[in-house]
């Protein structure tokens, strides 16, 4: 019999991507380790609930049950208290997810940019929100403070922000293959680069 202990588990979601797109990619060569994962599990395709608002989808999906049990309808909320509109927190969820059951079972457990996740809830390992690699290229390079609650357990937070990467980082010819004729574009005009910049910046700080 397996030791559970020794069982491994990864669950990685993209959103907006479906096998329409990647089927391609990973028979051409360009995806190696997706197809690696793929020949070594299994994959299957998911019909989706409606309606199709991200925070409810990926909230049933990490519970396992449908929004009239887990309770996240939007990605947004109205304060009792201030009638505001705020982002939907972790603590709006009414059952545990996936992660939350395994660390309850004493596995460890990490967490990494989920939809809707902040702030980050302690866990048998390391949890980093949804908004650990939020920037924008206005933001000065030298000062850019980790937002609180982006990482759990705190001890973890400041060497964490050191693996962000800052778009100011990334330079033409990481940015040149998203947008042709790069070279050419007046950014005063055309904000494309800036924020295909802040979008590579924030993937690479998740990865």
């Amino acid at each position: 019999m397996t030791d559970p202990a020794s069982t491994r588990l990864l669950l990685v979601a993209f959103e907006s991507v479906d096998w329409d797109l990647l089927a391609p990619l990973i028979g051409s060569g360009q995806l190696p380790n997706l197809a690696a994962l793929i020949e070594n599990g299994v994959i299957a395709d998911l019909a989706s609930l409606q309606p199709a608002v991200p925070a409810l989808l990926w909230t049933s999906l990490a519970t396992g049950v449908r929004a009239d049990r887990h309770g996240v309808l939007d990605h947004l909320q109205i304060d009792p208290l201030s009638g505001e509109l705020l982002p939907v927190t972790p603590a709006q969820r009414k059952v545990k997810t996936l992660w939350q059951l395994l660390a309850d079972a004493g596995l460890i457990c990490h967490a990494i940019n989920w939809t809707n996740s902040h702030p980050a809830e302690p866990l048998s390992g390391i949890a980093v929100s949804d908004r650990f690699a939020s920037i924008s290229l206005s933001s000065p390079q030298q000062s850019w403070p980790l937002e609180p609650g982006s990482v759990s357990p705190q001890a973890m937070a400041d060497s964490l922000a050191l693996v962000r990467c800052h778009p100011a980082a990334l330079d033409s010819e990481e940015i040149a293959p998203y947008i042709h004729d790069l070279a050419g574009i007046d950014l005063r005009l055309d904000r494309r680069p800036i924020e295909i910049a802040e979008i590579l910046a924030q993937t690479a700080s998740v990865n």
